[in-house]
């Protein structure tokens, strides 16, 4: 996936920590799990409440996986997305 948004001179959408870290290095725009939910919910296609909803779960069901989400800027937008 590196070698195609290099080859393409496009960015890298990816949750993977190391291949995130190696795309910075490379000057490569990379982007995760939380900035497409934010481009979702800015351009109306995902409405708050639901966006909010999807988040709660999915926080959930990676604690339990042992994967990682920032559970602060997760609550920042639950909480963002559910007041307004």
């Amino acid at each position: 996936m590196l070698y195609l948004a290099i080859r393409e001179d496009a960015m890298l959408l990816s949750g993977d920590k190391p291949l995130r870290h190696q795309a910075e290095l490379r000057l490569v725009e990379v982007h995760g799990t939380l900035w497409i939910r934010d481009q979702l919910v800015d351009s109306g296609l995902l409405p708050k409440r639901v966006a909010a909803q999807r988040l709660e779960t999915l926080l959930h069901r990676f604690g339990q996986e042992r994967r990682y989400l920032p559970k602060v800027e997760c609550r920042a937008r639950i909480t963002r997305w559910i007041r307004d």
